[in-house]
């Protein structure tokens, strides 16, 4: 993988997923899969950041699960995200391409909140 060697960029780049999921939930018709999408890739790079900065391995995978595990076994707080990362896992492909998946106005709003809590707390982890 070509990492940044700054974490700070995957950071912000985090935060425009979560922005831009965000802002979608104005539009008509409303863009779930897209909105989850954004999601899985905000917690897939904070996750992503939070191995780099502490100059860990950051391996080549869309798999949040993957990445959860490896980030609990060093930060304790990471372990509090587990049913985060399950509820946006799925999203890395599946809402990516037009394959009839059945995902609700529900789903997208859950993402939402999933997205901003890792966001939320592996920002406060990445500050100390």
């Amino acid at each position: 993988m070509g990492e940044s060697r700054d974490y700070k960029e995957w950071v912000a780049f985090a935060k425009q997923d979560l922005d831009s999921a965000v802002y979608l939930k104005k539009m008509i018709p409303f863009p779930v899969e897209i909105i989850c999408y954004h999601c899985h890739q905000c917690a897939e790079k904070m996750l992503k950041a939070l191995l780099l900065k502490n100059n860990r391995h950051v391996p080549r995978t869309h798999d949040l699960m993957v990445l959860y595990n490896i980030c609990k076994r060093h930060f304790q707080k990471v372990k509090g995200l587990k049913d985060e990362c399950i509820d946006l896992t799925d999203y890395s492909v599946s809402a990516r391409y037009p394959y009839n998946i059945e995902l609700e106005d529900y789903d997208a709003l859950n993402a939402i909140d999933s997205a901003s809590e890792i966001y939320n707390t592996l920002h406060e982890l990445l500050l100390k």
